[in-house]
């Protein structure tokens, strides 16, 4: 007689481990049939969160109650489980499921108000020799932070240059120009002023040898030799 397979049957090609527990049928998450995960989220006013969505590898786990509480049995208490908490008009926030011996666990989970992002500090306008180096900083604040920094030249994107700092090294003459940084995450998009990048050539003076002819205003009672004028050359 055939015996009947098992309710569950984990993929044969899957490749997760799992530190505690066992790995699930779709093999993308560890199983730990004796735990039971309880926890209450609260909205950015202190309120309970009623409706938040608990997900796990962005799948659906269940919803918080009226009171912004939640029960989800089977998640592993590994200290790797990461949870994400979701709620209209705040920013999502992901939450590790501390490690622990016992049946039950308990999270606490407070969130934020989505804040469209905003510009703390523009980059800079440089005046740099040809052959040095130079860099210009993007520093942008909001919530959830942005995850993606673009840097454009003369309103041309730069491949590869995805960090808050773009540093030019050995620079050349067709590098001069205006630079900007565009910052962007789940919360919008923002752009920075723009910056002016100044090479000068290897065999140019920086400084004109000539001194130029500065006239500042003097006090009503303060004489210049015999023709008393009232600007003097600085």
């Amino acid at each position: 007689m055939l015996k009947e397979p098992p309710a569950e049957c984990t993929k044969a090609d899957c490749s997760l481990h799992c530190v505690m527990g066992r790995v699930n049928a779709d093999c993308d998450a560890c199983m730990c049939e004796e735990h039971i995960l309880l926890g209450s989220v609260r909205s950015a006013g202190g309120l309970n969160a009623e409706g938040a969505a608990i997900l796990r590898s962005g799948k659906l786990l269940t919803l918080t109650d009226h009171n912004g509480h939640f029960r989800i049995p089977g998640i592993c208490p590994d200290g790797n489980t990461t949870m994400t908490v979701s709620l209209q008009g705040h920013a999502s926030l992901d939450v590790v499921v501390p490690f622990s011996s016992g049946r039950t666990s308990v999270l606490s989970v407070q969130l934020k108000r989505v804040e469209k992002l905003y510009i703390l500090r523009n980059p800079e306008s440089k005046t740099r020799r040809e052959g040095q180096s130079a860099a210009f900083c993007c520093k942008v604040a909001g919530t959830p932070q942005a995850d993606k920094y673009q840097w454009f030249h003369n309103n041309s994107l730069l491949e590869l240059r995805s960090e808050s700092t773009l540093v030019l090294k050995d620079l050349r003459p067709e590098q001069a120009g205006e630079y900007y940084c565009r910052a962007s995450g789940p919360s919008g998009a923002v752009k920075t002023k723009l910056a002016t990048l100044t090479i000068i050539g290897r065999d140019v003076h920086s400084c004109n040898p000539k001194p130029e002819s500065h006239l500042i205003r003097l006090p009503h009672d303060c004489y210049q030799n015999s023709t008393n004028p009232l600007y003097d050359d600085v």
